[in-house]
């Protein structure tokens, strides 16, 4: 498994370059031969992926889902993976190509000793760091679900992560007149209404006893993270676009939410360019199969824990289809950063959680 993550490492296969995809998906492919595994390979929008069966069809008892492209390098080095104590540093090694090594380690182990006793698909696509529309969406659209789906995504050998946020993505556009910076009378000011907007939902959205207050930080958030359109410091924009964050738990009514915001922003002149959301995840714990999972878990680390996530996944897919959905991975650290590493030790473990729930699914 080891050996296999470095060669993984070793290719760069960057979200937008093309060529170092087709190599990794080629990577995957060739591992595979000389087993009886059912090979599919896809293309949508340019970008290859690949899936994995030990059965012929859409519909299985478990799928085993994650990436293959990765984020820029910051550094030339970070290609060259290195070990030092129990770490394996490199780009990727956290995002998530470590995740793969163990799915693919696993999967080749059930496909030379023939297991049938239930019906497996490792899923392996090449945008998730772009937003995952043309792979793990276009497989839903397609009819691949399971009655588990277990995504390295979140959590450690001490959390399983059960529940996601609700995240509303807004892009909105303010087109207004232009008119010198001496004269604010004139015309409305752009950024002055988005801070107006802005600070609205601070208010309305965020408690903030509960985003800084409390050890799991379990309360909705906002944030502006981009904005486009000053032109000179003595010059009142007149076309500004923005983007915005936001990310719900629970207790938040989306659609009164969602009305609301529109009223916002008629009022303010600013307009909806582009409009995401996804709902709340959740997989409920006294579910059969996510009960079934803890238990094993618990075997091999008695500190685990059930816990919630406040980023998104590929769940939002499988969603559609209701598959119950359970994200633990190894302990990492410096995700997209500089010296990102795994703990080599916790792989083993998460290899031997997977391997356990698949053989006493």
């Amino acid at each position: 498994m080891e050996k296999l993550l470095i060669d993984l490492l070793k290719i760069p296969s960057e979200s937008q370059n093309l060529e170092e995809l087709n190599n990794i998906v080629d990577y995957v492919e060739n591992f595979f031969k000389g087993t009886n595994a059912i090979i599919e390979r896809f293309i949508f929008n340019n970008k290859p992926s690949i899936i994995i069966s030990n059965f012929w069809w859409k519909k299985a008892d478990i799928i085993l889902n994650w990436h293959l492209d990765v984020v820029p390098k910051l550094e030339e080095d970070q290609f060259k993976p290195y070990k030092k104590d129990w770490k394996l540093y490199a780009r990727w090694a956290w995002d998530m190509k470590a995740w793969v090594a163990i799915m693919m380690t696993l999967m080749k182990k059930l496909l030379k000793e023939n297991f049938k006793d239930k019906k497996i698909n490792l899923i392996l696509t090449t945008d998730e760091e772009v937003w995952w529309f043309d792979w793990v969406g276009k497989l839903v659209e397609k009819w691949y679900e399971a009655k588990v789906v277990l995504i390295p995504d979140s959590g450690s050998v001490n959390e399983i992560v059960y529940s996601e946020k609700w995240i509303i993505h807004l892009n909105l556009i303010f087109n207004w007149i232009s008119c010198h910076a001496s004269r604010p009378w004139l015309w409305e000011n752009a950024i002055d209404n988005l801070f107006k907007f802005y600070n609205f939902l601070k208010n309305y959205i965020e408690n903030p006893k509960k985003i800084y207050g409390l050890k799991d930080h379990w309360g909705s958030t906002v944030s502006l993270n981009v904005v486009n359109g000053w032109v000179a410091t003595n010059t009142i924009c007149d076309n500004v676009e923005a983007k915005i964050d936001i990310r719900l738990t629970e207790e938040f009514d989306i659609d009164n939410l969602l009305k609301q915001i529109k009223q916002i922003l008629k009022i303010t002149n600013w307009e909806i360019k582009e409009l995401l959301t996804w709902d709340i995840l959740y997989s409920d714990p006294s579910n059969p199969f996510v009960n079934k999972y803890f238990k094993i878990a618990k075997k091999y680390n008695s500190n685990v824990s059930l816990a919630k996530e406040h980023w998104a996944s590929d769940w939002r897919f499988f969603a559609k289809n209701k598959n119950i959905v359970l994200l633990q991975r190894p302990w990492c650290w410096n995700i997209h950063w500089k010296k990102e590493f795994v703990n080599l030790s916790d792989l083993d473990i998460i290899y031997k959680i997977y391997e356990d729930f698949i053989y006493n699914f």
